[in-house]
């Protein structure tokens, strides 16, 4: 089973540290990974989607940044209009599906991609 995010526009977050991306399903479910596509005008040459972490909560993101539980970590960087498939390491079950850029240096950046597609078991 999937879920998929496009509409098509691509998403994008401000200008911050750490951008993140939350998705809410209706019920938990079990996360198996996610496949994001790449947007095709990138300024950052697919340093947008870098570093990102992928995690699975019960609680949203606003709510209790620190009870997630990371699947994968996809260092990247990614090209524009590249598809990229990333596998959890372990399925997990969660309402919440975030996505986390974790920024080494405190500087401010962007997350943006065109599509997503979380599979579920």
């Amino acid at each position: 089973m999937e879920f998929w995010l496009s509409n098509g526009l691509d998403f994008s977050t401000e200008m911050e540290q750490n951008p993140w991306f939350q998705m809410e399903f209706q019920q938990p479910l079990e996360v198996v990974g996610v496949v994001v596509v790449q947007s095709m005008e990138t300024d950052g040459g697919g340093k947008e989607f870098e570093n990102v972490r992928l995690s699975v909560a019960n609680n949203s993101m606003i709510a209790a940044e620190k009870g997630n539980q990371e699947c994968a970590y996809y260092k990247g960087p990614s090209i524009a209009g590249r598809v990229d498939v990333v596998n959890c390491e372990t399925i997990i079950l969660g309402k919440y599906f975030i996505l986390e850029k974790v920024l080494l240096e405190q500087i401010q950046s962007l997350l943006t991609f065109s599509e997503i597609v979380v599979h579920i078991k």
